[in-house]
């Protein structure tokens, strides 16, 4: 069997053929663009192939998310507010620096299979956990497809280095600056003296 993406690209699969009964097959699709056209070359029996589309939990840009996910819409949970769809084949999506998996984590409410469940069932819409179905959400910590999610000029990337806050040295009064300025010039190894060092942080999800 040999599938051929609209791309060019093509994959193959050696079928198993038995003499009797149905034999299932499994191809990865997931590099070939679409439309997908099939070709099969059967020689010595009479064979009936049946194809049947699956998604897989596959990740195919490494990011942490799977390609099945990646193409759902969803919701940021804060920050503005926005609907959106991540590219399963590009770990960036909006070329931040940040990858989709640090930006969204794409979980059920509460529910993580560590054993606690008596049932476990991972389906498409959510899980479920002892007999209760808990939906998916998207947790965002940006906008995976936002450059710059709160518009403010700096990039999410850069925002996310100062998220848990930095001491830098500033000026805190213009007498202050004003003193620093001339030490500067007059080339004083001190000069920082007249600084105060203070703690700063930025989010991505506020302007100011």
């Amino acid at each position: 069997m040999t599938a051929t993406g609209a791309n060019g690209q093509t994959a193959t699969k050696a079928l198993s053929i038995g003499t009797v009964g149905t034999v299932q097959e499994g191809m990865n699709l997931s590099s070939l663009a679409n439309p997908i056209t099939f070709n099969a070359s059967v020689e010595g029996v009479n064979a009936r192939i049946q194809l049947t589309p699956t998604r897989t939990r596959e990740d195919s840009d490494g990011d942490g998310i799977s390609d099945y996910r990646e193409e759902q819409t969803w919701i940021t949970s804060s920050g503005p507010l926005n609907f959106f769809s991540t590219d399963p084949y590009d770990n960036d999506t909006d070329d931040d620096g940040l990858t989709d998996g640090q930006e969204v984590t794409i979980s059920p409410y509460g529910i993580t299979n560590d054993g606690s469940c008596e049932e476990y069932v991972d389906r498409p819409s959510g899980v479920v956990c002892g007999g209760e179905e808990r939906p998916f959400r998207a947790v965002t910590t940006s906008d995976p497809t936002r450059y710059d999610t709160d518009g403010d000029g700096l990039a999410d990337y850069v925002e996310s280095r100062f998220n848990e806050g930095r001491e830098i040295q500033a000026a805190l009064d213009p007498d202050s600056a004003e003193k620093y300025s001339q030490a500067v010039q007059k080339e004083e190894q001190n000069a920082d003296r007249h600084l105060s060092t203070i703690s700063v942080s930025s989010s991505a999800l506020k302007q100011d």
